[in-house]
């Protein structure tokens, strides 16, 4: 179990998912929620390989105004719901869908996206990241918070952004990019 670190639901528990995701530190969503600060109020947020839901969560305690949450597993679906359930939360959207695919069938913008895939698949954080821009999904001025093992080359993707932030946490990289 993890708790909500700030805000609405500050102090309230989480619960996990009995499968193997590994949920973000306390450290390491400290680290990103004090770089968003005020720029999750009234943002909509996506919270993909969402997990337990920790992240977007924590974006809805500290004023977002909606959160989508996605996840291929069923049980981290079973999870998120069950968090959204016991804190009240009623602006969040949970689909149980692969990311890619539903990257590739948005017509949707959000302001904030938090993107924790498994730490050890290169393959898909350069998918995600290349869709995102891709197909247009994050808005002008939105913000791109991507949590990974290594440092991720952003001048590959050839995107334009208006400031790039990196954090460094124990193995965790947090790596913040405002469009």
């Amino acid at each position: 179990m993890f708790k909500v670190i700030a805000g609405k639901y500050r102090h309230r528990l989480l619960e996990t998912p009995s499968t193997n995701t590994i949920p973000s530190m306390g450290k390491v969503k400290e680290a990103i929620f004090s770089a968003l600060s005020f720029s999750l109020i009234n943002k909509k947020v996506l919270d993909l390989f969402a997990g337990s839901g920790a992240l977007g969560i924590e974006a809805l305690s500290r004023g977002a105004l909606e959160a989508t949450f996605i996840d291929n597993n069923f049980e981290a679906i079973k999870c998120i719901n069950k968090n959204i359930y016991s804190l009240g939360i009623t602006n969040a959207h949970v689909f149980q869908s692969d990311v890619i695919s539903y990257l590739n069938n948005t017509t949707e913008k959000f302001d904030i996206i938090l993107l924790d895939p498994p730490y050890d698949n290169t393959i898909l954080y350069e998918e995600t990241i290349k869709l995102i821009f891709k197909n247009n999904i994050l808005s002008e001025c939105g913000i791109l918070v991507i949590e990974c093992k290594n440092i991720i080359d952003m001048d590959k993707y050839n995107i334009n952004y208006q400031r790039i932030k990196i954090y460094k946490h124990g193995i965790a990289n947090i790596i913040i990019i405002w469009k």
